[in-house]
């Protein structure tokens, strides 16, 4: 008799711990699933002939068109050209809900008072204009994965060349170029799949001494023309960096590959403060070679001594 009147007590003490449970459910299945992602911000200020320093204002980011106010910093961005390039980390980590997202946009201030400027070596400070309103929209090109409770990190590398135009009716005049994306002048990368070099120059005695400026570029290999990179500005160049006083040089972001090392001599000639091109300068004195030939792993930093020899004739 008493194991009967105890079963419905066990039947109500069931009913409970069920009711329980399924409350239990309905609130896990109430709490959010959040994932961050973290940008590091480089420039490669290589608009050599004019650029001094590159002072940047992102006034606003998009992510799969969802605006994201994390990623803005609160003061301008500013990159010395004459120094070795250091990442800015982008405000704080944007939240995202997990999945897949494909690019991203940030708008530039152009025009006005706070719009973004460079200062040219004779320390005139050019606002870049944009082609219209005082915003410039730019799409940073890059696939990435947002996971539940995790942080992605990418790093975002300007091209200033691919961002920006140097000149208009023969005259120097900075200004947003009016469509950067299909020049891809903003790229987002993965971190642990991109590698860098450090280089240093050594000179001979058929080095020119009075060099205002040595730019190296780097082309992926068998993709160096001199001819024609001369008469487009060295224009397709992956990457370029100024040579710093102590003859060093740095390509901070750069896919694994082979690449060739060519620099450039540039000048002051007609003494209208822009730098013109002067000249081409052999970079491997050991096989008397236009170019440095070298290699970049992913996650890793190449240490690459270029050594100069003379001005390189046609």
């Amino acid at each position: 008799m008493k194991l009967k009147n105890l079963a419905p007590l066990i039947c109500l003490s069931a009913l409970l711990v069920l009711a329980s449970c399924e409350k239990d459910n309905v609130e896990l299945k109430t709490v959010a699933q959040e994932g961050y992602l973290e940008i590091e911000m480089i420039l490669n200020p290589s608009i050599h002939p004019h650029a001094q320093t590159v002072n940047l204002n992102i006034e606003a980011s998009r992510i799969g068109e969802i605006s994201n106010t994390n990623l803005i910093t609160t003061a301008p961005i500013l990159f010395d050209a004459l120094s070795e390039p250091a990442p800015i980390l982008l405000g704080t980590r944007a939240v995202l809900s997990p999945g897949g997202y494909v690019d991203s946009e940030f708008d530039f201030a152009a025009g006005g008072q706070f719009g973004s400027s460079v200062e040219t070596p004779d320390g005139h400070t050019d606002v870049l204009d944009a082609p219209t309103g005082f915003i410039h929209a730019a799409t940073a090109k890059g696939n990435f994965l947002i996971e539940d409770g995790l942080t992605t990190k990418r790093v975002m590398f300007i091209n200033m060349d691919k961002l920006v135009n140097t000149g208009a009716n023969g005259n120097v005049d900075f200004s947003f170029r009016e469509n950067p994306t299909g020049e891809d002048a903003i790229r987002l990368y993965d971190p642990t799949e991109i590698g860098s070099i450090s280089g240093m120059l050594t000179r001979t005695t058929e080095t020119p001494r009075q060099t205002y400026r040595l730019v190296v570029y780097a082309y992926p290999l068998g993709q160096f023309d001199s001819s024609k990179e001369i008469a487009n500005g060295f224009s397709s160049a992956t990457i370029s960096a100024n040579v710093r006083s102590n003859d060093q040089f740095t390509f901070p972001v750069l896919p694994e590959g082979a690449f060739e090392l060519v620099v450039v001599e540039y000048q002051d000639q007609d003494l209208d403060h822009v730098l013109e091109f002067k000249n081409l300068l052999v970079a491997d004195t050991e096989v008397n070679e236009v170019t440095r030939l070298t290699r970049v792993s992913k996650n890793t930093e190449t240490q690459v001594l270029v050594k100069l020899g003379g001005v390189v004739v046609d």
